[in-house]
């Protein structure tokens, strides 16, 4: 009985699989393989032909869309022009029609007509704005280089009053915040990052924790390391138990953490609350690129205050859990109990543990 369930079930699956033709599919290989390659015109060619034997609307315009952007990689631009314009007055409502539009702008700049392209990534803004995140950036910037920074702003404001409650919002603020630290507007850049991190806050707000970063960058500009650390902890507050690489982890939490334990350290002169930051760093962030950094930042700084037990507590799980580190060879220096390596301490490395030569290097 189970296996007559199992057909059945086999049975309906397959019947609801999309069925396509033999030169469909022959085309499509064909296309693919081509691209992959690097031969663009004749992925292209390929692409047309599947766009012919699609069984569906649907189809059809992908293959196109993939044709136009095979021609475009050949550097045939009248081709791929005319296939991108196809795409967008046959079907300006499909899934495609945005990077179509958004490719026809990007053909008109790389053939050198700026300004008609910048004019078309201007529509794409006004006609798709949930897809036009690229189109913002890449506008702003150019009005930054070949208007200067006021033109941007009054861009920008212009742009926020139309879509800052929509799908574009986040982004055209946290752009706002950006340009205002540009132009010197460090107290209001603050204000709007951390309006940004209210109105779309984690676990949905895509640039929240870029948001608070900026905003406590901006306050150690200020002279406010203290109100910094309270909004880079803020953000660590909301980090979530993972424990696979990157699948709750935002990109600046780690960073933030190491940021928290330079502030105490070489801002606020506090250097067992910048320990235990290191600390927190190295058991916190198992992932994390600056975790022998820190286990040895953490063996400095308990050296410095003759704590033996605390450096090689550091060192020695560096060792065991970073063998390969650079500073591996170094723990020696800090922590007298462990054997010397093969290897040698760097001395650039030896050198930070004298403080008079290390002072005598800074510029």
């Amino acid at each position: 009985m189970r296996w007559l369930v199992a057909a059945l079930v086999a049975a309906s699956v397959w019947g609801c699989a999309p069925s396509f033709s033999d030169g469909f599919e022959r085309s499509r290989s064909a296309a693919l393989r081509a691209y992959g390659a690097g031969r663009y015109l004749e992925s292209a060619a390929h692409w047309e032909r599947v766009a012919e034997e699609a069984p569906n609307a649907r189809q059809r315009y992908e293959a196109l869309y993939r044709a136009a952007a095979a021609y475009k990689r050949g550097r045939r631009h009248d081709q791929a022009r005319a296939l991108l314009t196809r795409l967008l007055t046959e079907a300006p409502n499909t899934a495609r029609a945005p990077r179509a539009a958004y490719d026809l702008a990007d053909l008109q700049i790389e053939m050198g007509n700026e300004a008609a392209g910048y004019a078309q990534m201007a529509q794409v803004i006004e006609r798709y704005p949930a897809h036009a995140a690229s189109a913002l950036s890449r506008s702003l910037t150019w009005l930054e280089e070949t208007q200067g920074l006021p033109a941007a702003r009054g861009w920008l404001e212009s742009q926020i009053s139309k879509h800052g409650d929509g799908p574009l919002g986040e982004r055209l603020h946290y752009s706002y915040a950006r340009l205002l630290a540009t132009m010197g507007e460090r107290e209001q850049a603050v204000r709007r990052y951390l309006w940004v991190a209210d109105r779309y806050p984690y676990p949905k707000g895509a640039l929240w924790d870029d948001s608070l970063f900026h905003a406590a960058e901006l306050k150690v500009e200020l002279g406010q390391p203290r109100e910094a650390i309270a909004l880079l902890e803020r953000m660590l507050r909301e980090r979530e138990p993972s424990s696979l690489s990157g699948s709750y982890e935002r990109p600046r939490y780690g960073e933030s953490q190491h940021r928290i334990a330079v502030l105490y350290r070489d801002a606020l002169n506090q250097p067992m609350e910048a320990a235990r930051a290191f600390r927190e760093l190295r058991l916190g962030f198992p992932h994390h690129v600056l975790r022998d950094d820190a286990a040895w930042e953490e063996a400095k700084i308990h050296h410095a205050r003759g704590d033996r037990r605390a450096a090689c507590s550091a060192m020695r799980w560096l060792r065991d859990n970073d063998p390969k580190s650079r500073y591996a060879a170094c723990a020696g220096l800090v922590c007298e109990d462990l054997p010397p390596l093969s290897q040698s301490c760097r001395p650039y490395i030896a050198r930070q543990l004298q403080p008079e030569a290390e002072a005598e290097e800074r510029p």
